[in-house]
């Protein structure tokens, strides 16, 4: 699982010119996952117990926490949830895990603020391999794009914010050398 997770991380980084800098990935006894930035190095950690689809879902959430920690996105923010939790984030967290999907968003999760809404549209992005028209299917649903534009215009524009952090770090990469 741990070369899996590894092997994913750099396989993005190749395809998309992005250097996520992931220092490690930890697996753990956790059904969950998160991701922790240390000395400006980010670690992810996976749950166990998570297989197939839900870990390559968790894993890209994280990626997106990761790419949203790297890259000034405020360009982008606005098009995400305004959306925010009023009752704690620990009980939000539960409360909206639980919700069902709502227009625009790829899971009732997303709804919690804008960082929770770009991580799970970009691992939707990623999951369903960068589709942004017909249906995609996330967190065990089908989810038509024709119906449900907003999402398919938010899909849209995680396709730009690559594009984006791939001419970041180009323009980095040029300025260093």
């Amino acid at each position: 699982m741990l070369d899996r997770a590894v092997r994913c991380i750099r396989r993005l980084e190749r395809r998309y010119y992005i250097d996520f800098g992931v220092l490690y990935v930890q697996i753990g006894r956790s059904k969950e996952a998160s991701f922790v930035a240390w000395n400006l190095r980010p670690t992810i950690f996976l749950g166990e117990d998570l297989r197939g689809r839900a870990f390559l879902e968790f894993l890209y959430h994280e990626l997106g926490h990761v790419l949203a920690s790297q890259y000034d996105l405020t360009l982008f923010k606005r098009r995400f949830s305004k959306r925010a939790a009023r009752s704690g984030y620990e009980r939000a967290t539960e409360v909206f895990r639980r919700r069902p999907r709502s227009y625009g968003f790829p899971s009732g999760y997303a709804e919690i603020d804008w960082e929770e809404d770009f991580a799970e549209t970009f691992s939707c992005y990623m999951v369903n391999k960068g589709k942004t028209r017909g249906a995609v299917y996330y967190g065990g649903e089908h989810i038509s794009l024709s119906g449900d534009l907003r999402l398919r215009r938010k899909l849209t524009l995680i396709r730009a914010i690559l594009r984006y952090c791939r001419d970041s770090e180009r323009q980095r990469l040029e300025e260093a050398s």
